[in-house]
């Protein structure tokens, strides 16, 4: 039988085969790198979407209510530097809050309700006292994200007509 000579061209060397693993673990990692991203980004919009949703509910059930008995924010909570109760600059924090359980997240629901009456031009402005037949609802529900705390807002006016 003679003996036939290999080439050093037929199959694969190790060189060659190192090259394609790294080639395929940087493949690999770079995928996985991106899938990590979108679930990130897909967990924050769910976050998003579901405080949206607590936040139209609370909007919905207190203009579900009577106006006369819907009552104002207490005006002590607001500190002196906001004269006119505004919801919009008052810390939410020192208001009662409700907490609802999401998908891991811990949502807190807070409300301000204020008096308001009309402005100039096609604006509202804030007051402590006097109904002027007007009162404005603003919903903060806040939450705690990977990167820090995150907030939607919401608002919308009641009147007793």
């Amino acid at each position: 039988m003679p003996h036939q000579l290999i080439s050093r061209r037929d199959g694969v060397t190790l060189v060659e085969l190192l090259i394609a693993c790294l080639l395929v673990a940087a493949v690999v990692i770079t995928l996985s790198l991106g899938l990590s991203k979108a679930s990130k980004g897909i967990n924050t919009n769910r976050q998003r979407w579901t405080a949206t949703r607590l936040a139209s509910s609370a909007i919905a059930n207190l203009k579900s209510q009577p106006y006369a008995v819907l009552n104002t924010t207490d005006s002590s909570l607001f500190p002196v530097t906001n004269p006119t109760c505004d919801c919009t600059a008052l810390d939410f924090s020192v208001l009662p809050s409700t907490s609802t359980e999401a998908a891991g997240t811990t949502l807190n629901t807070a409300f301000c309700i204020n008096y308001v009456k009309r402005g100039a031009g096609n604006t509202w402005v804030s007051q402590c006292a006097g109904d002027t037949g007007y009162k404005n609802i603003l919903v903060r529900v806040l939450w705690t994200t990977d990167t820090g705390s995150a907030m939607v807002s919401q608002e919308s006016m009641v009147t007793p007509y």
